[in-house]
């Protein structure tokens, strides 16, 4: 009799046991997951800044930026068209790591603000990670 108790003691302490590194192996994850979505917004701001650090000190850079898409020589509109690839290539980092729930979606529409911008999209989405281009054809340019 005694045994018994016993073993149905170890059966108790056993499964509270299991519970237990059930429960801590579930907070472990959570930590892992609110780590990983910190770095990511970290990676996305750093890039954001790569991209304002080089307008403020290229100051050529930022006057193709604010020039009239007319008044831009050949070569401006490809400096002008890879400056926006790469913040497109932005957003898509942003898309393909995040719940898009997340970011408002003016964050979204500020690179398609112009008929140039909008050209230049439909030249460069067969690049980009289709589930990205379907969002920005469906969601953003939908409007």
């Amino acid at each position: 009799m005694n045994l018994e108790k016993a073993n149905q003691l170890f059966g108790v302490v056993a499964n509270i046991g299991v519970l237990l590194g059930i429960i801590f192996l579930a907070v472990e994850i959570q930590q892992n997951n609110e780590l990983m979505e910190t770095q990511t917004r970290a990676a996305f701001s750093e890039r954001i800044s790569e991209s304002n650090s080089l307008i403020a000190t290229n100051l050529q850079l930022a006057e193709v930026l604010g020039k009239p898409i007319a008044d831009l020589t050949n070569g401006e509109r490809i400096q002008r068209r890879a400056f926006r690839t790469r913040v497109l290539r932005n957003q898509e980092f942003v898309f393909l790591e995040t719940s898009r729930s997340e970011i408002p979606i003016d964050f979204w529409k500020r690179n398609l603000d112009t008929v140039f911008n909008i050209r230049h999209w439909d030249q460069v989405k067969q690049d980009f990670n289709q589930e990205f281009a379907n969002f920005i054809d469906s969601e953003i340019r939908s409007d």
